[in-house]
């Protein structure tokens, strides 16, 4: 260890550099590591996850494109097949606001069928998964923890901000965040939507029997839809021959598979299928490549060294040291350098799992206790690297016969250099294809963030309410226009371009004429906040109600449709058409898709009031981060 130590004293700065290179080779294996099992471990830590499915339909709303909504008596009636065991029905996730003391917290929620917590068993911690009534919840044990303080909390109560007292039924483990089932509290949506074929808000989960085959499924599911139909003989005999054409045609363009949940990340079908396999089989590599340049730069370190420790080396072996016992030694010295740098990396990790700025540009943890596999892996892998960095320098630095170290440099032989040459060649193109890959990132970076959305997102400020904020909405908007800064704002269901998961309507008449397409319940306010021009007609107003605002995909693709005119028949008035714009992520870009705005009145009094997303536009060279603090301010 002598020589070893004098080593790195003879060379501080080499030695530095490379015990460096290791460290963040092994911090950033570990970091891509754990994003590829997120992505490959997604939906397997759900019970029995190979006999659980997401049933997809070709949607009945937006034309002939998968997507992942149904209604719930599609769901009731394949309870009855045969080859299902159970399923679950779960609705979109909102926001409860509930109240301890003085204390406000806030979690998400979702109603679900009766059977959906038993279909995926949970481990429970107390209780059982009982949600027969919808006048109770089941929560999990971290809300259990925060509320209570305990996780034995049947037969307590929570109570929401309103005064509601809600009896908890049961208290489960949470499930893993790699899955598409989310911690909520969750209760049953009792009658909500029975035998209501029009309402297509709903995600499917079937468990099938463990010798059921899924593709036994599509076809029932098909003759499911169709008898909503052809269930009437004598409703469906009064149709016409064209009527009875149009409803096949109809029929066969519908269809249903079951995925499962193991592959539902990659399937961008939802806004919780962001996984993408190109970028998992990136990382992939990465994780080895980034090894394999330290390895190569531990190994070219090494060599470098050789000249210098070659007369020390047969020095020993003249004194009678054997050529076995001093290659144990320099691969030992090569281990513990690598063993060194992965304690160092481990150590940047722990740092990085604390790190707030840190933790929303990753999926998961990054903490070691929770991948104490890939701890492990990445500890195998070091002492590899080790071992496999200093085998051949070693080899080497021990071949010379004693006599011949003292006429020549091997650092300067022809095969010396030649190894070196290809080494580090290798470790240019290794890093050329990399930093080839970052530079494709960096510029699909730049289109997402500065191509042209058709409205004005760099000057928009956008915030989540609470459910407690919305009957306060207007004096909330009222005090923010007072604010220097703020040119307007508004009030919306769904944020434009900011995700995949947009309300689907179709619409039919008497006249042969249907539409499909996204909405989005606004404010009158909308289109001026974001800056979204009207090309024909006008622009919502204060008085508008139950009225659309089209954009110019929607006036082409159907003709017949008119400004000033309902859409259809039995439908709402259009009262202007705008631009083209970017709706969902540049993951799915349907910007000249079908779109409409809707200003709800009357007509869907009964479905409360969905604008819970505040948008505020900001004036031109505001400070934004300062601007951000004011409104924060004015809605805390």
């Amino acid at each position: 260890m002598k020589a070893f130590f004098y080593i790195l004293r003879r060379f501080k700065t080499a030695n530095l550099l490379n015990l460096l290179g290791l460290t963040v080779a092994f911090a950033a294996s570990y970091v891509m590591a754990t994003q590829v099992q997120f992505a490959r471990d997604y939906n397997k830590g759900l019970y029995e996850h190979q006999n659980l499915y997401r049933v997809e339909v070709k949607s009945v709303n937006i034309g002939a494109e998968w997507g992942v909504n149904v209604c719930r008596p599609i769901f009731d009636r394949a309870l009855e097949l045969p080859q299902v065991e159970s399923g679950a029905l779960f609705n979109n996730i909102s926001n409860a606001l509930l109240k301890k003391g003085e204390t406000e917290i806030q979690h998400k929620s979702n109603t679900t069928s009766s059977g959906a917590i038993a279909c995926l068993h949970p481990e429970m911690v107390d209780g059982t998964p009982d949600l027969s009534t919808d006048d109770k919840c089941v929560i999990p044990e971290s809300l259990a923890l925060l509320y209570f303080g305990t996780p034995q909390a049947v037969g307590k109560s929570i109570t929401t901000v309103y005064g509601k007292e809600i009896p908890v039924t049961g208290v489960y483990k949470d499930f893993p965040e790699n899955s598409m089932v989310k911690n909520c509290i969750f209760n049953s949506y009792g009658e909500e939507n029975y035998e209501n074929w029009n309402n297509w808000n709903y995600t499917m989960l079937i468990r099938l029997h463990a010798v059921s085959d899924p593709a036994e499924l599509v076809k029932p599911l098909n003759d499911i839809y169709r008898s909503r139909f052809v269930s009437d003989p004598e409703a469906y005999n009064q149709l016409t021959d064209e009527e009875k054409a149009q409803l096949e045609e109809h029929l066969q363009s519908v269809d249903f598979r079951l995925r499962p949940v193991s592959e539902t990340y990659m399937a961008g079908l939802s806004g919780d299928d962001v996984g993408n396999p190109a970028t998992l089989l990136v990382l992939m590599l990465s994780c080895v490549l980034v090894i394999v340049v330290a390895a190569i730069n531990f190994t070219n370190f090494s060599l470098a060294e050789t000249p210098v420790r070659i007369k020390g080396i047969n020095t020993r072996k003249v004194l009678g040291c054997r050529t076995l016992t001093l290659r144990l030694h320099m691969v030992m010295e090569g281990v513990v350098v690598s063993l060194t740098a992965f304690v160092l990396a481990l150590v940047v990790c722990h740092v990085l799992s604390r790190w707030p700025e840190v933790q929303p540009l990753v999926k998961g943890s990054l903490e070691q206790v929770r991948h104490l596999d890939l701890v492990a892996v990445l500890l195998g892998v070091a002492l590899l690297t080790g071992i496999v960095s200093t085998l051949y320098p070693t080899y080497y630095a021990t071949s010379f016969p004693p006599a011949l170290v003292l006429k020549g440099s091997f650092g300067l032989s022809p095969r010396g250099k030649q190894l070196r040459s290809v080494l580090v060649a290798t470790q240019l193109t290794i890093a050329m294809v990399m930093l080839g890959y970052i530079g494709v990132l960096l510029l699909q970076s730049r289109f997402i963030y500065s191509s042209d959305y058709g409205f004005d997102k760099n000057v928009l400020l956008i915030y989540d309410l609470r459910r407690n904020m919305m009957d306060r909405k207007a004096t909330l908007r009222s005090e923010l226009l007072n604010i220097s800064g703020v040119e307007n704002a508004c009030y919306s269901q769904s944020l434009m371009g900011v995700s995949d998961g947009m309300m689907g309507w179709g619409r039919a008449d008497d006249n042969d004429h249907s539409v499909n397409f996204l909405v989005n319940p606004v404010d009158c306010h909308f289109l001026r906040t974001y800056g979204i021009e009207i090309v024909e007609g006008r622009d919502f107003n204060e008085h508008d109600s139950d009225v659309y605002i089209i954009n110019e995909a929607m006036k082409n693709a159907y003709p017949w449709v008119e400004v000033g005119k309902p859409l259809l028949d039995v439908d709402l008035p259009v009262v202007g058409v705008c631009r083209n714009f970017r709706h969902t992520t540049v993951r799915n870009d349907n910007a000249n898709s079908n779109f409409g705005f809707v200003i709800f009145g009357e007509k869907y009094n009964d479905w409360g009031d969905p604008l819970a997303r505040l948008s505020v536009r900001c004036a031109a060279n505001t400070d934004k981060l300062a601007l951000k603090r004011q409104i924060e301010a004015t809605i805390n």
